[in-house]
C-alpha cells in the first residue's frame, strides 16, 4: 500500500479557539431560517433509514431500555432509551444509511447534517433535559459550521488522501453541537474537541457497504461522548491534534 503524507495546519493552535468561539457565538434569524429545509430533509432521510431492516441489527448491539434512567436519552418518536452517545449513533447511521442526506461538496466535502443534527437530537433527548427547538437548531447549525471551518483547513487534501470527510469532520461537528446544548464553558469545550480528535477516523474504502453509514453514526456518537466526558472533567493532551498524518 502506498503511503501518502497528509500535511495539516497546526489545528490545535490555529483552529481550536475558533471552534470554541463558534460554540458560543450568537446566530442570526437568517441562519436559523436557512436551517429549516436541511433539517426537514435530514429528518426525512433519517425516517427512511430507520425503516430499513439493517437498523434492527445495529440496535441489537446496543443496551437500550424501555425505561429512562438519569442521563439516558430517548430515541425520538419511540419509547427506547439509551446512552446519549448510542442514540446519536443510531440517528447518525439512519440519517446516512440511504445516502439521501444533504451533501456539501465544496468546502467540507461532507454530509453536514447527519452527524450534527443527530448529536443535537440525542443530547436534547436526555432525561430531565428539555431544551427548546431554537436551542436545538442553534446546536445543529453550530455543528455544521464547525465542519465547514475544519473542512476549509484540511480539504481537499483530507478527502484525496482517502479519508471519509463526513466521518472525520463529523465527529467535531457532533462535538460542537453537543457542547453548545450542554452549555460547556470555554475550557471544557476546548477539552471536548481535544477528546474528539481521538475518534476522528473513517476511510473512503468503506464506501459501498454498511461501514460508510456506520462511520457517520459513530462520528455522531463519539462527538456526544467527547462533550459529555469533557463536562465530567476529562481532559485531552495538550497539542493532541496532529500536524501531519500518514494514510
Amino acid at each position: 500500500m502506498t503511503m501518502t503524507l497528509l500535511t495539516l495546519p497546526d489545528l490545535t493552535v490555529d483552529l481550536v479557539p475558533d471552534l470554541v468561539a463558534l460554540c458560543r457565538a450568537e446566530l442570526s434569524a437568517g441562519e436559523r431560517a436557512s436551517a429549516v429545509l436541511p433539517v426537514c430533509d435530514t429528518l426525512g432521510a433519517l425516517l427512511g433509514g430507520a425503516c430499513d431492516p439493517r437498523m434492527r441489527a445495529l440496535m441489537a448491539t446496543l443496551s437500550l431500555s424501555q425505561a429512562a434512567s438519569p442521563g439516558m436519552a430517548r430515541l425520538p418518536g419511540g419509547t427506547c432509551w439509551g446512552a446519549a452517545a448510542d442514540i446519536a449513533l443510531v440517528l447518525g447511521m439512519a440519517a446516512h444509511l440511504l445516502d439521501f442526506d444533504d451533501d456539501e461538496t465544496e468546502v467540507a466535502m461532507a454530509h453536514l447534517s447527519a452527524p450534527s443534527l443527530s448529536a443535537a437530537l440525542a443530547v436534547a433527548g436526555r432525561s430531565s433535559f428539555e431544551p427548546g427547538m431554537p436551542e436545538v437548531i442553534d446546536a445543529y447549525l453550530t455543528g455544521c459550521k464547525a465542519m465547514l471551518l475544519l473542512g476549509s483547513a484540511v480539504n481537499p487534501a483530507l478527502y484525496l488522501a482517502g479519508w471519509h470527510a463526513t466521518s472525520v469532520l463529523g465527529v467535531f461537528g457532533a462535538t460542537a453541537a453537543a457542547a453548545r446544548l450542554l452549555a460547556l464553558d470555554e475550557a471544557a469545550t476546548a477539552q471536548a474537541f481535544s477528546l474528539a480528535a481521538s475518534a476522528a477516523c473513517g476511510p473512503r474504502g468503506a464506501f459501498g457497504g454498511e461501514g460508510k453509514p456506520l462511520q457517520v453514526g459513530l462520528a455522531a456518537g463519539q462527538g456526544v461522548r467527547a462533550a459529555l466526558l469533557a463536562q465530567a472533567g476529562w481532559q485531552g493532551a495538550e497539542g493532541h491534534w496532529p500536524v501531519r498524518a500518514a494514510c
